[in-house]
């Protein structure tokens, strides 16, 4: 069970909501995007809104751009998901759309013409793409080896994902990694980053399943959203002294990490940062750290009034939750199969969304008194939970799916079983909320 999600998913949303072009009796064609009707010209098998092309209608394998076409920009994905083998770029286009040639698996090589300014995100995401060169006049982007970078070559922008090579050095002067860099890349099994190196983007190694080792220079000073999302062999991971933040997912699935070390520098850790590291057994935090602290491999806020995340694999079936936490993070406990128990302590006033989501040996849990609100999707999956107790007279609020999955009983004072079998939330599980015995 899990709550897989990522960049690419992203991608193909944003393909599903890209409005179809619709053929009229006249020769035009209108766009119906964004509920405006814009008059689009089509010329044999493309469709043109003045000078860019915003849909390729053809069937042909090979396709070569007419020059006579007049157009400057390849829109936003114009050829996302189609069969094509090769494509002829022709001089005087400045701009690849975003997701231009996104998932098109046939397609072996792309050339860019000199006349190519601009390249939007993920224009090469996805599909088989082996080599891309760049003409050598091109003023903005160059290549080496086939690999896509900056024309100062400050920024590598896209490692095709079908090179057969399982190793690869970032050349020395690259100071960013782009957004979907390496995405899908699932032959590389090691990558070496050069001294300087500052940024690595947004889902840039995402799903490079085979990936066991990198390491990150100490220059690195953030990690982007989902940036190693899925790279399930990462094996070890040390987080430089320089790093300030690292996004949302930014390790989500490395199940191979089995402890993480924080560093005094980083202060921004994103939500689910660590899900999905089903074998991950202990945090270290540098006592330095102003924002993040740790007791015995759990990781909190510094002022341990949050339990920000525990290790799925920390040994043992029983947790006591220190006294003084008042919350309970998102995700802190998912997917922790290990645990049976969980003592929560009074003063504790939230469960966040997704808390123990998919804790499937999770048997039992006493709610505090103190209460006063219980997220999304908390308890969701817990298919072993038998009985959960809430002495609280008020019913805490209660998102929705909190209980989707998990049987249950719910017990609560007997003065109040009709305040919670009537409450907003709980009122969806009235048949199994029961009055508590004395």
């Amino acid at each position: 069970m899990n709550r897989r999600r990522g960049c690419l998913i992203l991608c193909v949303t944003a393909l599903c909501c890209t409005a179809p072009a619709q053929e009229g009796a006249d020769g035009f064609v209108t766009d119906f995007t964004g509920g405006v009707e814009i008059p689009l010209v089509k010329r044999g098998d493309y469709v043109l809104r003045g000078a860019a092309l915003v849909q390729y209608q053809g069937k042909a394998d090979a396709v070569h751009i007419p020059e006579d076409l007049g157009i400057t920009a390849i829109g936003d994905n114009v050829f996302a998901e189609s069969h094509i083998r090769s494509v002829v770029i022709p001089e005087g286009v400045t701009t690849i759309g975003a997701r231009a040639f996104f998932d098109c698996y046939n397609l072996g090589s792309v050339s860019i013409p000199k006349t190519v300014t601009r390249i939007g995100d993920n224009a090469f995401t996805g599909g088989r793409v082996a080599e891309i060169r760049v003409d050598r006049a091109n003023a903005a982007y160059a290549e080496r080896g086939g690999v896509l970078f900056t024309r100062n070559f400050s920024t590598l922008i896209r490692y095709p994902a079908g090179k057969e090579e399982t190793e690869y050095t970032v050349p020395a002067g690259v100071t960013r990694i782009g957004a979907g860099a390496f995405s899908g890349c699932e032959k590389l099994v090691s990558v070496r980053l050069p001294a300087g190196l500052v940024n690595i983007g947004d889902c840039a190694f995402y799903g490079c399943e085979s990936l066991r080792a990198i390491k990150l220079p100490e220059s690195l000073t953030g990690i982007g959203d989902e940036a190693f999302f899925w790279c399930s062999s990462l094996r070890t991971l040390t987080l430089p002294e320089n790093l300030a933040g690292a996004g949302r997912g930014a390790f989500y699935g490395c199940e191979g990490l089995v402890s993480v070390e924080i560093p005094a520098s980083l202060t921004v850790i994103g939500d689910d940062a660590f899900s999905e590291c089903g074998n991950l057994t202990a945090f270290r935090v540098d006592r330095n750290n102003a924002v993040y602290a740790e007791r015995d491999g759990v990781l909190f806020n510094k002022a341990i009034g949050k339990l920000v995340r525990y290790p799925p694999k920390k040994a043992g079936s029983t947790y006591t939750v220190p006294g003084g936490i008042i919350r309970i993070g998102d995700d802190a406990f998912e997917e922790c199969k290990n645990l049976v128990s969980v003592l929560l302590p009074e003063g504790l006033t939230g469960i966040d969304n997704y808390a123990f989501y998919g804790c499937t040996n999770l048997r039992s849990v006493k709610l505090p008194q103190s209460l006063a609100g219980i997220g999304r999707s908390v308890f969701y999956g817990c298919e072993s939970l038998q009985s959960i107790d809430l002495p609280a007279l008020t019913p805490p609020g209660l998102g929705i799916w909190a209980l989707t999955h998990s049987p249950a009983i719910i017990k609560v004072p007997a003065a109040a079983l009709n305040a919670y079998k009537n409450a907003p939330g709980w009122k969806d599980y009235a048949g199994r909320i029961q009055a508590a015995e004395d």
